[in-house]
C-alpha cells in the first residue's frame, strides 16, 4: 500500500508579498469604476472606503498563512472577497460605507452554512475572519 502524499505547496515569502500586492492593486484599480460600470448598472465605489479597505486588509489579514481572496466589486457599491477552500465556498461582502462585513460560508457537501457579521474597524473581528478562513482551509484527512 503506497502512502505517498503530495507535499503541500507553500509559496515563498516574496510570492506572498507579490500576491498580497496584487489584491491591494485590484482594490486601487476599482477606484476607476464609474456609475453604471456594468451595462448601465453598478454604483461607483467609495474611493475613501477603498483606501480604508486596502489599509485595513494589509494591516489585519494574515496573508502570511492564509490564501488571498478573489476580489470583485458588487453592483451596490461593495467589495466581495471570495475563497474556495477544500469543500467550502466562502465570501465576505464588505460595506465600504459602514466598514462592516457579512461573512458567509457553505460546505458544498453537507450544505452546512456559517454566517457572521463583522465590524471591520475592529481588529478583533479581523482576527475572527483570519480564524474562520484558517479553520475552513485545513487539509481534509
Amino acid at each position: 500500500m503506497n502512502s505517498h502524499t503530495e507535499p503541500k505547496f507553500i509559496p515563498r515569502q516574496d510570492e506572498r508579498v507579490r500576491n498580497k500586492s496584487l489584491t491591494l492593486n485590484i482594490l486601487k484599480e476599482l477606484e476607476n469604476l464609474h456609475e453604471g460600470w456594468m451595462n448601465g448598472e453598478g454604483v461607483a465605489l467609495d474611493k475613501n472606503g477603498l483606501i480604508w479597505l486596502a489599509e485595513y486588509f494589509e494591516l489585519n489579514y494574515n496573508s502570511e498563512l492564509l490564501p488571498l481572496p478573489a476580489t470583485f466589486p458588487t453592483l451596490d457599491g461593495h467589495i466581495q472577497f471570495e475563497w474556495t477552500l477544500n469543500n467550502y465556498e466562502v465570501s465576505l461582502e464588505v460595506n465600504l460605507h459602514d466598514k462592516s462585513g457579512d461573512f458567509y460560508c457553505i460546505d458544498v457537501q453537507s450544505k452546512e452554512e456559517t454566517i457572521k457579521a463583522l465590524d471591520l474597524m475592529n481588529s478583533n473581528d479581523w482576527q475572527k475572519l483570519n480564524e474562520l478562513i484558517a479553520s475552513f482551509n485545513q487539509q481534509i484527512v
